[in-house]
């Protein structure tokens, strides 16, 4: 009588399918995660107080990880024109512009997702 041994060989194939499916997946979120990144950040600028556009030249997207993405300002007083300090009143340009920028960010990852 011979042994049968397909199931492990179609487990393995099957490992090993996902684990490609996987990377590529990785790959695809990476990339929309990006584009949102950038979406927040073309937002972030156009919203952005400009004295000098010192601030808004300085704002840029960062892939820090394959899902992590930061939009971050190459100034330190960024923070003070966002929230203000007890001389300056605040000037938000970063928290509305990731409210108005959700809906493209939203629809930038669902295409990511739905073609993974």
């Amino acid at each position: 009588m011979t042994k049968t041994v397909w199931p492990q060989q179609l487990a393995g194939t099957v490992k090993v399918d996902m684990e490609q499916w996987w990377e590529g997946s990785k790959k695809e979120v990476g990339r929309a995660l990006y584009a949102s990144g950038l979406s927040l950040e073309a937002h972030a600028k156009r919203l952005c107080p400009v004295r000098t556009g010192t601030l808004r030249a300085s704002l840029h997207t960062v892939q820090l990880r394959w899902d992590l993405v930061e939009v971050r300002d190459g100034v330190i007083y960024g923070k003070w024109v966002e929230y203000g300090t007890s001389k300056m009143a605040a000037q938000p340009y970063m928290r509305p512009a990731i409210y108005s920028s959700a809906p493209e960010r939203r629809a930038i990852l669902a295409e990511a997702l739905d073609g993974s």
